[in-house]
């Protein structure tokens, strides 16, 4: 009985840990339409040089609670280091799940994104991708 009252407390913060991490990213593609959907969402792009431009979807399993947030964008380099490479503030609605922000990279490489609400140093949403450009 003891055990089989931790395995299923076990398996439900496993569940309920799983979707809170689910629920907080930043997806990529090279577009997303008004109704949310990604079109060619991926991790790893391959794009000619000069053709750059990525889509960002934050979701988010609550409402994001602010009117601005900030994406901080790191290039990463060996050895688990990180260069900030640019920073963009979107206006947001605070009943918001869910919303879109372009970002212009200008050198391949693999990049971590952190978002953060206005005003505070807690991520509320991170994702990483990779770019390689094509010849």
């Amino acid at each position: 009985m003891k055990y089989g009252l931790f395995s299923i407390a076990l398996m439900v913060s496993f569940l309920l840990t799983s979707n809170f991490i689910y629920a907080q990213k930043v997806s990529f593609a090279k577009d997303v339409k008004p109704s949310g959907e990604m079109v060619g969402q991926s991790s790893k792009f391959y794009f000619p040089k000069g053709e750059n431009n990525l889509k960002m979807l934050v979701n988010l399993a609550h409402k994001v609670g602010t009117d601005s947030v900030t994406y901080k964008v790191y290039r990463l380099g060996a050895k688990d280091s990180r260069y900030l490479d640019q920073t963009i503030t979107d206006a947001v609605k605070p009943e918001w799940f869910w919303f879109p922000e372009d970002v212009l990279i200008r050198s391949q490489g693999k990049y971590l994104v952190e978002v953060y609400g206005r005003g505070s140093d807690k991520i509320i949403a991170t994702g990483t991708f990779s770019l390689e450009w094509t010849k």
